[in-house]
């Protein structure tokens, strides 16, 4: 049953870390504000973590801005 669990998320990893290579190529500049919500591509997780489901976005709410990085945490869309 584990190991069946784990077939079918494997096309969920190899769909993310394609989508994680087209990510890295653009050069798209983000310049978020603390109190934004934005919605970010999150990725596939391990567990039983949830992951954004359209194209892997997710919202998140962002907390603060330092420099070139920034702290969010994750919403739901409900």
């Amino acid at each position: 049953m584990v190991m069946q669990e784990f077939c079918l998320n494997d096309k969920t990893f190899d769909l993310w870390n394609s989508e994680k290579k087209k990510l890295n190529r653009s050069h798209k500049i983000i310049y978020p504000k603390p109190r934004e919500i934005r919605y970010i591509k999150i990725g596939a997780n391990v567990g039983r973590e949830l992951f954004g489901k359209d194209g892997f976005f997710r919202p998140v709410l962002v907390v603060s801005v330092i420099g070139n990085m920034y702290f969010s945490l994750p919403m739901t869309t409900k």
